[in-house]
């Protein structure tokens, strides 16, 4: 983004994405910049569905939200690829980190899918060799 846009389009989109993630969530959720575009979300307290529901409204707030015109004239049109990582019992050791990475995993498949989805893991879906 930053690259193609320049770096205030870039931020006023990272903005942009913070508040669909407050309109989007409940107050106790969490939601953090994970790295580059990415962000993480903690939905405490969430079954598999309503996760995957909370999700799915980030995405579609996300695709609906108006962002800024760029230089040439241009209105940028951004979507959410998301991945779902959902579990019932807190972590212990490194599961975690696994339970991202697995988060991860999921996002990855749902660019590869097509971008502007939401994939849960377990993954079904090839992901590309890389």
């Amino acid at each position: 983004m930053n690259d193609r846009f320049g770096h205030l389009a870039g931020d006023a989109v990272l903005r942009a994405i913070g508040t669909a993630c407050r309109t989007a969530t409940r107050p106790g959720d969490v939601a953090c910049r994970y790295g580059g575009e990415e962000i993480l979300l903690l939905l405490p307290d969430t079954g598999q569905a309503a996760a995957v529901a909370a999700t799915e409204r980030l995405r579609a707030t996300v695709a609906g939200t108006p962002f800024p015109e760029v230089p040439g004239g241009r209105g940028l049109r951004v979507t959410a690829s998301i991945g779902v990582r959902w579990w019932q019992e807190r972590p212990v050791g490194d599961g975690l980190q696994s339970l991202v990475a697995e988060a991860d995993a999921a996002l990855y498949a749902a660019k590869a899918g097509g971008r502007d989805r939401v994939v849960v893991h377990p993954v079904t879906v090839a992901l590309p060799a890389g």
